[in-house]
């Protein structure tokens, strides 16, 4: 699925089981994707699926898995995943990332920039951690806690919100601003 042309974003929506994503290019402009009756999952194994400046992909139960993530080339990513055990796998590439957002149901979170671990949430102990500076972070857990790991985003702003408790289990948290909202305590 290509769009031609300036302001042709995509929006794509699937209501009924997985959506196993191809190819889908709006080099420029927006693709948005939903699917609330399944996974969002590549079917194109190490290929680009998502060429846009911004991309969303929201699913019920997952988007991507850890052995085949989705592969986009973006500088905006907003991913999220509704349902308990649905996590979210992605790598980005050919971009550097400027902004990323994640929320999910107390589930792993697994998102790349070059190869590298940018934001990753490890739902056994509740770890989120942050390896590269420069990217605004905006992380929820909508069914639990978040234990703050060695986040560091520079200069650029973290917004972290979790149902339960905001801790730190390591490390130190590093932001231009930092915004935090807890269900119990921080």
């Amino acid at each position: 699925l290509v769009a031609v042309g300036t302001d042709k974003d995509i929006i794509l929506t699937n209501t009924t089981g997985d959506l196993d994503l191809g190819t889908i290019t709006a080099a420029g402009d927006t693709v948005t994707i939903t699917n609330n009756g399944g996974n969002i999952t590549d079917d194109n194994g190490g290929t680009l699926n998502i060429t846009a400046d911004d991309v969303t992909l929201a699913s019920s139960t997952g988007v991507g898995s850890s052995g085949d993530p989705i592969e986009t080339t973006t500088v905006s990513l907003t991913a999220s995943a509704s349902e308990s055990s649905s996590p979210i796998y992605i790598d980005n590439t050919l971009t550097d990332l400027t902004s990323v957002s994640a929320s999910v149901k107390d589930s792993d979170v697994g998102i790349n920039d070059d190869s590298t671990a940018l934001l990753t949430f490890d739902d056994s102990n509740d770890d989120l951690s942050c390896a590269v500076t420069g990217v605004d972070i905006i992380f929820a857990n909508t069914n639990g806690g978040i234990a703050i790991n060695s986040l560091n985003a520079g200069s650029a702003d973290v917004t972290l919100t979790a149902s339960g408790a905001i801790t730190q289990s390591s490390g130190t948290l590093t932001a231009g601003t930092a915004t935090m909202t807890a269900g119990t305590n921080i």
